[in-house]
């Protein structure tokens, strides 16, 4: 018989999803695809999904999954259209614009990027989320002076969100260095951006030129700049040596205790923790630190304390939900910390990591389920 054929000499239609993918239970297409991203094989996850948008399954859902797709391949072009075509159908969704300033800002397109932001802001000027990306998408570009105004704008829609003051107390120190010195602006932009190694080397050679200037600015700068270089011994070094001569501001001394995290010193880091919390107990971000690193010494039940104090303070603040979620996995496991990963994209959807954690999440729980229905079927 026709190998082509059927028994009944019908052509033989081609099954997709494939029977292999299905697993031994009934899968969604889009859970599959999700499973196929988590695995790189984006080509079939494409495939699925483009043949469930045209079959208008999930449509919206599956569409934003293959843009998300189209970016882990690095092919934002392909990601941009899927947006525009989301865009055309619904054009009052400021998700859709937010999601498209993501792409265009990893392509470097970032006046477009600063444009579909401020579309969003047209469409929804009270979200907290969108002004935050407008802060974001402006200091990136250099505009310091209107970073700043969407931080006053922020503050006017009454969020209790307490890294307004630390975000507007960079920007203002910015400014400053800009009027005062090239070297330290040079320095800060390359430890607050995602600077690539090349431009670090730089800003590394810069801050030795400066050594003279051993103010608490200096060692705060410093110590930021080794870490994000991955140079932990270097923060523990500087850090010491602000530490011994009293100039060493809490912020500085979290990334020293950081460094000491990134060496497995956890008992130091932890000491240094306590020592800051003590002098700031209205500040979340030092709970949340403080978390994460009881998280890494393996004191999940102590880390769930901490960032739930954190959120008590901010509840505003998607970070503080992706920490607790992590956390939360540790303890209780991944099916519990969904909710918390939800609630992160949706106070930010411009919020890549939060994304991740979220499609990760779901990818190992569907490859549970799926062993779990193997065991069924043998």
């Amino acid at each position: 018989m026709d190998e082509n054929k059927g028994e009944m000499g019908g052509a033989i239609k081609e099954v997709w999803p494939p029977i292999s993918l299905l697993g031994g239970g009934q899968q969604k297409p889009i859970d599959i695809a999700r499973k196929l991203r988590t695995e790189r094989k984006f080509d079939e996850a494409i495939k699925i999904l483009q043949e469930q948008i045209e079959k208008g399954a999930d449509a919206e859902e599956c569409s934003l999954l293959l843009a998300d797709i189209f970016a882990d391949m690095g092919d934002f072009e392909r990601a941009v259209k899927v947006l525009n075509e989301l865009i055309k159908s619904n054009p009052k969704n400021k998700n859709y614009y937010l999601r498209r300033s993501v792409f265009r800002f990893k392509s470097e397109d970032k006046e477009g990027a600063l444009k579909d932001v401020l579309k969003a802001k047209e469409i929804d000027p009270a979200d907290l989320g969108v002004v935050k990306a407008l802060v974001d998408v402006n200091a990136s570009l250099g505009n310091y002076e209107e970073a700043l105004k969407a931080i006053d704008e922020i503050k006017n829609l009454n969020y209790i969100d307490s890294s307004v003051h630390e975000r507007k107390r960079n920007l203002l120190k910015l400014l400053r260095m800009r009027e005062e010195a090239d070297a330290y602006k040079f320095l800060l932009d390359a430890v607050k951006a995602n600077a690539k190694e090349d431009s670090l080397l730089i800003a590394q050679s810069l801050f030795e030129k400066i050594g003279e200037k051993r103010d608490a600015d200096y060692y705060e700068i410093g110590c930021a700049l080794y870490r994000k270089m991955g140079m932990p011994h270097k923060v523990i070094e500087l850090g010491e040596e602000a530490l011994k001569s009293n100039k060493a501001n809490d912020k500085m001394l979290r990334t020293l205790a950081f460094a000491y995290m990134d060496l497995h010193k956890f008992e130091k880091a932890i000491k240094l923790f306590e020592e800051i919390v003590k002098r700031n107990k209205e500040d979340p971000g030092v709970f949340a630190d403080f978390a994460i690193a009881k998280l890494n010494s393996g004191d999940p039940e102590g880390a769930l304390k901490e960032i739930e104090k954190a959120i008590k303070l901010d509840p505003y603040r998607e970070i503080f939900y992706m920490h607790k979620g992590d956390i939360v996995a540790r303890i209780n496991g991944v099916e519990q910390a969904i909710e918390f990963y939800e609630k992160a994209v949706k106070m930010n959807p411009l919020n890549q990591d939060a994304y991740d954690r979220l499609e990760n999440a779901h990818a190992v729980i569907y490859r549970h389920a799926k062993k779990s229905d193997e065991r069924i079927f043998r």
